[in-house]
């Protein structure tokens, strides 16, 4: 019964904020009536008011925070339709330009809703941890495993803002030193009988065997390439040539925030990227000064795009090896 209880499924609990600092337990649907269960967060606590649930019922509970509008800030911005599965890197970029507070200061989700044809409109939800922390701890403190903070909108869905996992990680903990102990148990009963003692020996033997068969593939494999000129060549360019997540690393430290990708070509040495940007003319400079790129050139001439002010860009460049930097 013991694990069929910590098994279950847990219980979600939703409090809709109304005034400053009450909050009412509501269903999926924020709506909310005189006859449910209040609280009020007083002195980083939340205290029910007039019943309400017993702290007992907040363990293990997922705990949905709707706070209400004015604890946050909702500046808009106009994007392209065709950078949609990049709108989470747009977004980090525009909360230090948007707000004033810098990434690491702050909280942020987004809701997005067609403008035009061509770019969509974008509408931030932003506040401060600072500011969310007390709430979130209040919540931890009467036994919730998770918080889930929404900031609400005027007759409009709620914009997710953030989740942090609050209990969960020394309940795992606890439960993973119990199971722990208890595989090591059963395994020094089971080393117990001779038979499964002798089954155990047999599998260490293969596995031995396995193991030395494949120490003795992989030395036969290093003296084919130390003897085969052509071979050891391939495996000294493949391991000159950075892999594909250092190529990625540097594209989004070498383009600026105004421009995006549309497609990405990496054959042997070369790149070749396509994309849409407002200041197109500077990014071959800006290639040419990024390690690990060199030679960057237009591939195309570059064309007006969609969104105003911006172009169409095709630039090809090559990717300094190991070698080629070498002296």
């Amino acid at each position: 019964m013991l694990i069929v209880s910590k098994l279950r499924p847990r219980r979600r609990l939703r409090l809709v904020e109304q005034a400053s600092d009450f909050f009412f337990l509501t269903g999926g649907d924020d709506r909310v009536s005189e006859s449910q269960t209040r609280f009020r967060f007083v002195a980083g606590a939340f205290v029910a008011e007039g019943g309400g649930l017993a702290a007992g019922e907040w363990k293990r509970a997922e705990v949905e925070l709707v706070l209400s509008d004015r604890r946050f800030l909702f500046p808009q911005f106009q994007a392209p339709r065709k950078a949609s599965e990049f709108l989470d890197a747009i977004v980090g970029s525009q909360i230090d330009r948007l707000t004033p507070w810098s990434r690491a200061q702050a909280e942020a989700g987004f809701a997005t809703a067609p403008s035009t044809s061509d770019e969509t409109t974008v509408t931030l939800a932003a506040a401060s941890k600072a500011a969310l922390d007390p709430y979130v701890e209040g919540a931890r403190a009467r036994g919730a495993d998770s918080v889930v903070v929404f900031a609400a909108r005027p007759d409009e869905a709620p914009i997710r803002v953030c989740a942090r996992e609050v209990n969960r990680n020394a309940r795992a903990r606890n439960y993973r030193r119990a199971l722990v102990a208890a595989l090591a148990a059963a395994v020094l009963f089971a080393l117990g009988s001779s038979a499964l003692e002798s089954w155990y020996s047999d599998q260490r033997q293969t596995a031995q065997a396995e193991i030395a068969r494949r120490i003795a593939a992989m030395r036969t494999n290093a003296d084919s390439a130390a003897q085969d000129p052509q071979l050891a060549a391939l495996l000294q360019r493949k391991r000159g040539i950075p892999p594909a997540v250092v190529i990625l690393d540097a594209l989004s430290r070498a383009l600026p925030d105004d421009s995006y990708l549309t497609q990405l070509r990496i054959s042997g040495a070369r790149v070749e990227i396509d994309g849409v940007s407002r200041s197109a003319s500077s990014l071959v400079a800006l290639l040419e000064q990024t390690e690990p790129f060199q030679r960057a050139q237009f591939s195309a001439p570059t064309t007006p795009a969609a969104a105003q002010g911006a172009e169409e860009f095709h630039i090809a460049a090559d990717i300094a090896t190991a070698m080629a930097r070498s002296p």
